[in-house]
Formats: structure tokens, sequence, C-alpha cells
């Protein structure tokens, strides 16, 4: 296994699973002595600053059987569901099945299967091999919605833009009118999609309490530029009698509201899409 962090590639040693602390590149992935018959990458290609490189890694590192699966979020639920915090600097690539296939196809690997899951509000998983074994024909359904979307065409985007600053102007009418009223409004989930949110939206600390988080590493500390403090879900939501819920980890929206409804039953959740 690679793994760029060393605290994460210690701890799968200390556990007797090999890991070699490193991004996997096709330089890197020489000190592998074996081929292998299957590859996962689940939420990692996307990370990747040279998707061919790595991709030429995969290939090199492959048996002549072997199959290689990637799990990335789909960018045609990106985008038909306005989903725009999903669009920051540590996701280098945006994939669709069309080009998805059309990396594979470059690097010398053939996709021959790709299914959708509900991880990330919507992610494809794509298998691909050397040889060229038989396609289902889910691939070019894909590519034909993607096509019908329209997200190959600048004017898409244009749409989508005007779109979200529509979204942003209605939630932020929101959240003013509250503050105005002097209500109590705490953000939920200190992660990066959340963070990309908030700045777009301009919420910072004049607006939002607190934004809660359980993570030893963020609790005590403050969210980048917004300078929003960050504390559990237990210490914000019992201080207050009634407060407004914004959930920035959407993706856990029904498993958070259970939660912290456990903690204070008289939040009131507010809607993004508005």
């Amino acid at each position: 296994m690679f793994d760029s962090s060393k605290k994460m590639a210690d701890l799968a040693n200390k556990n007797n699973i090999k890991t070699i602390h490193s991004l996997f590149t096709k330089s890197n992935v020489q000190i592998l002595k074996n081929k292998f018959d299957l590859i996962i990458a689940n939420n990692v290609f996307n990370h990747s600053n040279d998707p061919f490189d790595f991709l030429i890694g995969v290939k090199n590192s492959l048996s002549n059987n072997g199959i290689f699966v990637f799990e990335v979020p789909y960018w045609l639920d990106t985008i038909k569901d306005f989903r725009f915090d999903q669009i920051y600097h540590e996701h280098v690539s945006y994939f669709t099945v069309k080009s998805a296939k059309n990396f594979l196809t470059q690097a010398g690997l053939n996709i021959f299967k790709v299914e959708k899951t509900n991880y990330h509000g919507g992610s494809i998983r794509v298998y691909s091999s050397i040889k060229d074994s038989t396609k289902s024909n889910d691939i070019e359904k894909f590519i034909k919605q993607e096509d019908n979307l329209k997200l190959f065409e600048p004017n898409s985007y244009q749409k989508y833009m005007n779109e979200i600053n529509k979204r942003k102007l209605n939630i932020m009418h929101k959240i003013y009118s509250l503050k105005k009223l002097n209500k109590s409004i705490v953000a939920v989930g200190a992660a990066a999609k959340g963070n990309t949110l908030l700045n777009y939206y301009g919420l910072n600390n004049g607006l939002i309490d607190y934004v809660t988080d359980n993570s030893e590493y963020k609790k005590g500390k403050y969210t980048p530029l917004t300078r929003i403090p960050i504390e559990s879900d237990e210490y914000v939501f019992s201080k207050y009698n009634e407060v407004y819920a914004l959930i920035l980890s959407w993706n856990l929206s029904p498993i958070l509201k259970t939660k912290l409804k456990t903690i204070n039953n008289n939040i009131k959740f507010l809607n993004l899409s508005l």
C-alpha cells in the first residue's frame, strides 16, 4: 500500500499492513518487485497532481490479468446538484465517464465497467484492465447522460454559476434576517468542502457563532480566513435554548441531524439549497 501520510503509513505498518510512505507515481512504483492482480484507489486518483503519470504507474504495476479500480466524485452529480463546495485545490481533477475513458485509453488501459455509488453525494467506481475485456453497456449510457446534460459545453457553466449566485443570495438573506433578530447560528462539519462554502458565501465569525466538529485535531482551532471557533457538537449545542444549524457536511446530513437532536431538540436546520 502507498500512503502520503507518514502517520497513517506508520500505523498501517505497525498493524502488519506493508505500507510505503510515498506518493503513488510512475517513478515511485519502481521499487515494487511484484505485479499485482488488483490495484484500488478510492478517492485518491482525483488528488493526483499528474493523473496520467499515476495511470502509467498503475499500468506498470498490474499483472496481465490485473484490474485497476478507482472511485471518484462524479462530476455530473456535482453539476446537476450544484455542489460547488466539492471544488477545491486538493481535488486536482474532476471526472466524467467520458474523461475517465479517454484518460485510461491514453495510458494503455481499457475501461470495462462503471458503477454509480452514493458516496460524496454521487461517485463513480471505474474498472479497467490492460487486456481488452468485455465492456458493460452502461459505459455508453453514462456518456450519453453527460452529453445530454451538456457537461462539455462552456455555456452550461455560466448557467451553473448563475444558479450558485442565486442560492448564495437566498441563504445570505435568510442568515442576515436571523442575525437581525439576534439568533444564534452554528455550522456543522469543519471539512474542506465546508470551508469552501463558508468562504465563498462570506460566512465569517460575525455571522456564524461556531463550527462544530468532533475531531480532536480540529477542536479548539479556527476555520481558515473566516476565523470561526471550532468546538464539539456537545459543547456547542448544549449552550443554547434556541439555535439554527447549517450542515456543511451534507453527505452525512441524516446521521448528523439525528445525533444533534439528541443533544438539543430545539435545533432548527437551515437549507443550503434555498
